[in-house]
């Protein structure tokens, strides 16, 4: 399940969104067949490509997805026919895995920036 919100003022372009994803986390259980990948009667034929690519043969497994928000602030500017809008923004994951700028066992936190722009053509012009 995710949840999410976005405020917009528009008298001063500011804005504020929030994402809550997987918020209930999500289990995921896999199997892998080595025999069904392999073709032509050659049962070992899955297994000597991994050899050969240098791949590990995965293994069966269970995956829990941690719940991540996203938050962001932004600022939209009308100058004439060109709109901007520039945007900030944090990611929070709670795995405590991640390569981010702060990280603790407990969660990780990495910065998002963007920029966009919209040009409105006129005929008039």
């Amino acid at each position: 399940m995710d949840a999410s919100i976005q405020l917009n003022n528009t008298k001063t372009g500011l804005g504020f969104g929030a994402m809550l994803y997987d918020a209930t986390s999500t289990f995921t259980a896999w199997r892998f067949d080595m025999d069904a990948l392999s073709t032509g009667g050659n049962k070992d034929y899955a297994r000597e490509v991994f050899a050969v690519t240098g791949n590990e043969i995965p293994v069966n497994s269970l995956e829990i997805t941690v719940p991540r928000i996203v938050t962001g602030i932004s600022k939209k500017i009308d100058i004439d026919a060109l709109t901007l809008q520039a945007e900030i923004g944090l990611e929070i994951t709670f795995d405590g895995r991640r390569n981010t700028l702060i990280k603790t066992g407990l969660f990780s936190i990495g910065p998002r920036t963007g920029i966009e722009g919209i040009y409105a053509f006129n005929e008039d012009t």
